[in-house]
């Protein structure tokens, strides 16, 4: 199940930096050409925050449930702060990318809420 679990995790990271590196494209091109907000546009950044969900959903599987790393670094906090390794897949990893689905949603709303002209910025 972990083996199953960690390739779907790891395919769908190459899912998440596609589709962001698609929309940072697009909102370039869009910023230099002065091109009006598409559908396109619209639909790169929806499948972006989706694949970011879906990977966040399934690294939270991960952690909570599945992760042999996570259950050794939750039995015992205190020696796995002690552990760089048990550390960081335990505290730094799930933290920064919670930060990140964070800022990816903000980011989504801040473009659904601006005006046309503005939604590549």
């Amino acid at each position: 199940m972990y083996e199953l679990t960690l390739a779907i995790h790891n395919l769908l990271r190459w899912a998440v930096v596609l589709t962001g590196l698609a929309v940072v494209v697009r909102a370039a091109g869009g910023l230099s050409s002065t091109r009006d907000w598409t559908d396109q546009d619209d639909a790169g950044a929806r499948w972006f925050s989706l694949s970011m969900n879906l990977q966040f959903l399934v690294g939270l599987a991960m952690y909570l449930w599945i992760s042999p790393i996570a259950k050794t670094a939750m039995a015992d906090m205190g020696s796995a702060m002690k552990d760089a390794a048990l550390r960081f897949w335990a505290v730094e990893h799930v933290t920064m990318m919670m930060l990140a689905l964070g800022l990816v949603h903000m980011g989504r709303a801040r473009v659904k809420k601006s005006a046309a002209s503005g939604k590549h910025k």
